[in-house]
């Protein structure tokens, strides 16, 4: 951290920035250059030495790699996480596999008639299997006694729905 903080202080000013790339490009045309001037012709070809951003990855290289992989580890968790909680909350919202949703039109539902109930509630003529009568349509506030099932019809009122033997 020490380096980090060592290298921002000269990058975020512009005069000490300057004087660190006037540095860096001197010791690179020094490390060229002198060579040359060694073997005394200009024709010679001179390797030039790699800079230090195209030196190969040293072990403490690899191991700040490893630290930075293992930092993005908690943030991959808690992506997982918000992922599992929007789409638990997506199956949720559906109402799961056993809550009925109507396919009369609205007020057409009255107290007497006769449903079936799977995935939707379903009018159906008395006579023919059924599974439950509607026994009253109250406000939702109100409620239903203790020997009908609860069926919401919309945000304010509900069926009580008296089951059949």
């Amino acid at each position: 951290m020490r380096e980090v903080n060592a290298a921002w202080s000269v990058l975020s000013d512009p005069e000490e920035r300057r004087r660190y790339d006037a540095s860096i490009a001197a010791s690179r045309t020094s490390v060229t250059e002198q060579p040359r001037r060694a073997a005394g012709s200009a024709s010679t070809p001179t390797p030039r030495t790699a800079a230090p951003a195209e030196t190969a990855r040293s072990d403490g290289d690899t191991e700040d790699l490893v630290g930075r992989g293992l930092r993005l580890v908690p943030a991959a968790a808690l992506l997982f996480l918000l992922l599992g909680i929007v789409i638990f909350t997506a199956f949720a919202a559906a109402g799961g596999d056993d809550a009925p949703t109507t396919t009369v039109a609205p007020g057409t539902l009255a107290a007497g008639m006769c449903v079936r109930v799977d995935r939707v509630l379903t009018v159906v003529d008395c006579r023919d299997k059924h599974d439950a009568i509607v026994a009253t349509i109250v406000g939702i506030s109100r409620g239903c006694s203790a020997d009908t099932a609860v069926y919401t019809i919309d945000a304010q009122r509900v069926a009580c729905l008296r089951p059949t033997p």
